[in-house]
């Protein structure tokens, strides 16, 4: 097994504000996942650290090392994105308080050791599986390239290392039980935190102005009818009736009465001739 590679990247994160495409919801979608980051990898660290004692194997030693070296420079990466937020009026920290105090605050401390190994297992298949879709298809095509180079770089280092904390559960405890519950626990709990943070985003954006329709105030003048360009009617040659109003100006014709006479009823049709005399009553 290859020990993973610790990178240091730097990155200007001088972004618009709506920098997925400007696209309000698929910006705030990525920054609400970038809010759980920061935190998540300290917790993923904490958890993996713990059972290093029991690590006997030198090469799954030197990936933890390598992993820890990594999360550790996710988090400082992601912390900055948080201040361009701030730049551009966003109230953060109020989530960030919270969620920390829910997730690390009471849900951690409750949680056996064995369980926060499995639960960071996960998360770290998750974490793998978006990165896998972030390289593999069009979806950050539309991002601001800085946003393009940290999520194609951590993406990048997450397929890295997606197996070393796996590798150190199945070391000390390789029970299907313990990975399950942890899968649970780790589907529960990001998406959870993923919804709450796009909310806490979305409630903070104005109001969008909804389409008013036109009302003319009563004393506007009516609309012009529109110009007839129709060719007006001939005048009948000498010795033919005609069919302008009595007393009416060249040009006027009279209405004609058989145009409002209401339609005749169609005629009933007569029920089709038979070829063949018709059966005799019977006796």
């Amino acid at each position: 097994m290859t020990v993973p590679l610790i990178r240091k990247p730097e990155f200007d994160f001088d972004l618009p504000r709506y920098w997925h495409g400007g696209s309000l919801r698929a910006t705030h979608l990525a920054n609400a996942i970038n809010f759980v980051f920061p935190a998540g990898e300290r917790f993923f660290i904490r958890s993996v650290r713990h059972w290093l004692p029991q690590i006997t194997d030198p090469v799954l030693r030197a990936r933890v090392d390598a992993f820890i070296g990594q999360e550790a420079q996710h988090q400082r990466a992601h912390l900055a994105v948080f201040k361009g937020l701030e730049q551009h009026g966003f109230e953060i920290q109020s989530f960030l308080d919270w969620y920390e105090r829910v997730a690390y605050g009471h849900i951690e401390p409750m949680t056996p050791p064995i369980l926060r190994l499995a639960t960071t297992a996960a998360l770290e298949h998750f974490t793998a599986t978006f990165g896998e879709l972030a390289l593999g298809t069009e979806l950050l095509d539309p991002a601001h390239p800085v946003m393009q180079k940290l999520l194609r770089w951590h993406a990048a280092e997450e397929i890295e290392h997606r197996d070393v904390a796996f590798d150190v559960l199945m070391q000390v405890d390789d029970r299907y039980i313990v990975r399950f519950i942890g899968f649970l626990m780790a589907l529960g709990t990001i998406l959870s935190f993923w919804a709450v943070g796009f909310r806490h985003l979305m409630r903070q954006e104005p109001p969008r102005a909804a389409p008013v329709a036109r009302v003319m105030p009563p004393d506007a003048p009516a609309p012009a009818s529109p110009v007839d360009n129709s060719t007006p009617p001939l005048e009948p040659a000498p010795g033919e009736p005609s069919n302008r109003a009595p007393d009416a100006p060249s040009g006027v014709v009279a209405p004609d009465s058989r145009a409002s006479a209401p339609p005749a009823p169609p005629a009933c049709a007569a029920p089709p001739l038979m070829d063949t005399a018709p059966p005799s009553p019977p006796p």
